[in-house]
């Protein structure tokens, strides 16, 4: 895979999210780890809330060859995203938004 970053979209339960990736966040940790140390930034687009971030933005750095397991990292992300959505604090929040409310 490159090392170059890559500016990648997702459209996720019609939330739309910025993926960018940099496979190769710090040549020394590779020179000296002997493997890539990958930098992920993930951003709901309206800044709307993801089951791994309240916020719907967050930041992370992995090792690159985890990431390059699922595919792309995109198909990392949309993991992450599933597995993240099964936890009771998002189920809630899903029931809530779907409410109406008078207040």
């Amino acid at each position: 895979m490159s090392d170059e970053v890559q500016n990648l979209k997702l459209k996720w339960k019609n939330i739309t999210i910025d993926i960018r990736y940099n496979p190769n966040y710090s040549k020394t940790y590779s020179k000296i780890y002997k493997q890539r140390m990958a930098h992920l930034e993930i951003r709901s687009v309206n800044r709307e809330k993801l089951p791994m971030t309240e916020t719907g933005y967050r930041s992370v750095f992995e090792k690159a060859a985890n990431i390059e397991e699922y595919g792309s990292p995109v198909d990392f992300v949309k993991a992450w995203l599933e597995q993240s959505a099964q936890s009771k604090e998002w189920k809630d929040y899903m029931i809530q938004s779907q409410q109406l409310s008078l207040f």
